[in-house]
């Protein structure tokens, strides 16, 4: 499955040689998340306020509030999602072994037809409160196998 790739790559697979590795690690997923954490708080902080504020003044309805809040989420799990395609795309750390490089035609560690950067898309799941995305993106990487 695509996360279970995800996990091999993000987190390595022992067994190497001399006690090393089969596949390093490659932690494009966390990485992209560290690195954005800043951002991703600042953006929902904004458009949520940006939305209690359009709620109080044109006096939305609460459905009309929830759906605003859900196209808000949206795009800030489609900013998640592109940081996290635009960090695999470009990972190149460590390198491909040269038996891989020969197989795949080119040292582009995370990619091979595109699967795994492409399998990043954001989902809404309504559960009844506002929750805790960042604390949810947490849970995900940690659910590929991680220890974060």
């Amino acid at each position: 499955s695509v996360a279970r790739v995800a996990a091999m790559n993000e987190y390595g697979v022992p067994g190497g040689t001399s006690g090393g590795w089969k596949v390093p690690p490659r932690p494009a997923i966390g990485t992209a998340l560290a690195q954005n954490e800043a951002k991703y708080r600042r953006s929902m902080q904004t458009r949520l306020g940006i939305e209690a504020a359009k709620t109080a003044r044109k006096n939305r309805s609460p459905r009309q509030h929830r759906e605003a809040v859900r196209k808000s989420m949206m795009a800030l799990g489609e900013m998640v999602a592109n940081d996290i395609r635009e960090s695999i795309l470009g990972w190149r750390t460590p390198p491909n072994a040269d038996e891989t490089i020969r197989k795949k035609g080119e040292d582009n560690p995370l990619v091979e037809d595109g699967t795994l950067a492409s399998a990043f898309e954001p989902t809404w799941t309504p559960s009844g409160g506002t929750g805790n995305v960042l604390g949810g993106l947490a849970k995900a990487v940690k659910a590929l196998g991680g220890k974060k």
